[in-house]
């Protein structure tokens, strides 16, 4: 059966989906329908619970129950209990919760748009969009990968129209294709990027995107051009169009001096991305708190330090001369949540333990959240000391907005 993996959204909170394009209708990952209608902390053993104490459903639960290939919240596909609305809607009968009402319409509603969306194409092009922001992808990227997946449409509409059987025939298209662009079957390109089940598609970056849209678009043209008849015919135009890749390959290449074939997956890449944005921060950050006369000297730049089995990296770090102490700079571009604090607050911690001299105070952390509109500084102020900025000897924010009032211009950068 045919089927798409999804994200929906009930309240703020994700749902994982599959939509089964036979039977046309939404398959619901269980877990998460029973994390959001009981805010249990272990959904999992709430559902054990559940079908002990329903004997009907448990008895039913083969047939409620579905086990499907789902995206896990680690980003690895994974074997998720999926049900459709009507298995859910059977569950729910076993939830005391005052949600399970407007779940009900949420999952009506759910089902009438994608209903919609097979009528109206563009509708679901909409929603791979916001599906894709959602996991956190860069709309540049995004409209790549949308182009992309129009472009690999139209060259397996080709092949299925040039007597290619769909599976084991494209996936050796597929290869031929990959092979003659970069030099990798697929296998040995998701080994390269360090996947397993993750999409290799899913994973390339705009240049290896962009490379194999060519690829592909050009194998497209050929073989509506020479209509092969045999698997044989078919391979040799995926190869020419793979070919036509590999010539801009090899010029692009030629005129950056590194490879485009590159080892980075969506995570990666993307995390870099975010690292490049924030290279352009530094030197106007340093600069006005260096600028403010608040008694900061400048000490280290991304310092990484060891924490637990990993490692962190503070952006800037800076010495208040008067208070002998270290803070610790993290550069944002939105508010950090409350866990994230914690965790930043841990660090801090964690090098006060092991990187501050025996003669200095225990360090603090300062968030620098650099807004479309506005620019703003906080203090992260680490468990055992004093809560009290004053009292720690170091600058209250309201001084450093006193600062930056003047260095807007500077600071703020899109």
């Amino acid at each position: 059966m045919a089927k798409k993996n999804s994200i929906k959204l009930f309240e703020d909170k994700l749902v994982r989906s599959v939509w089964d394009e036979e039977k046309e209708e939404w398959y619901f990952s269980i877990v998460d329908v029973i994390e959001i209608l009981t805010d249990s902390s272990d959904p999992k053993q709430y559902i054990k619970k559940m079908r002990s104490r329903d004997e009907e459903l448990n008895s039913n639960w083969g047939t409620i129950c579905t086990p499907l290939q789902m995206i896990g919240k680690d980003g690895k596909r994974r074997e998720i209990q999926a049900a459709n609305t009507q298995g859910l809607f059977r569950i729910i009968q076993s939830i005391p919760s005052k949600k399970a009402e407007p779940f009900k319409q949420w999952l009506a509603k759910v089902g009438a748009e994608r209903l919609d969306q097979l009528q109206d194409p563009e509708l679901s092009i909409k929603q791979g969009l916001e599906d894709y922001r959602r996991l956190g992808y860069s709309d540049d990227w995004i409209n790549q990968r949308l182009k992309s997946i129009e472009i690999r449409k139209d060259l397996t509409d080709q092949w299925k129209g040039h007597n290619v059987e769909d599976g084991v025939q494209y996936a050796a298209l597929t290869d031929i294709i990959y092979q003659a662009w970069a030099d990798k079957t697929a296998k040995e390109y998701k080994k390269f990027k360090g996947l397993k089940k993750e999409n290799l598609r899913d994973n390339m970056t705009n240049e290896e995107l962009v490379l194999n849209m060519l690829a592909e678009l050009s194998a497209t043209s050929i073989t509506k051009t020479k209509n092969p008849q045999t698997l044989e015919e078919n391979a040799k135009c995926a190869h020419e169009g793979g070919t036509v890749a590999a010539v801009a390959r090899r010029e692009l290449e030629s005129k950056t001096g590194r490879s485009i074939v590159s080892p980075l997956n969506a995570r990666d890449y993307f995390e870099a991305q975010i690292e490049s944005k924030k290279e352009q921060f530094y030197l106007p950050v340093r600069n006005f708190i260096l600028g403010t006369g608040l008694s900061f000297g400048f000490s280290n730049e991304k310092l990484r330090i060891p924490y637990k089995d990993s490692y962190f990296v503070i952006d800037q770090l800076y010495y208040h001369i008067p208070s002998r102490r270290n803070v610790l700079l993290r550069i944002l571009r939105k508010n950090l949540t409350q866990k994230e604090k914690e965790e930043f607050k841990e660090q801090i911690q964690f090098f006060n333990a092991k990187d501050k001299r025996e003669e200095e105070n225990n360090a603090v952390g300062l968030l620098f959240i650099i807004g479309e509109k506005q620019v703003s500084i906080e203090y992260v102020i680490p468990d055992g000391n004093e809560q009290s900025v004053e009292k720690l000897g170091l600058p209250t924010s309201k001084e450093f907005d006193s600062f930056l009032q003047k260095s807007l211009a500077d600071l703020r950068m899109n």
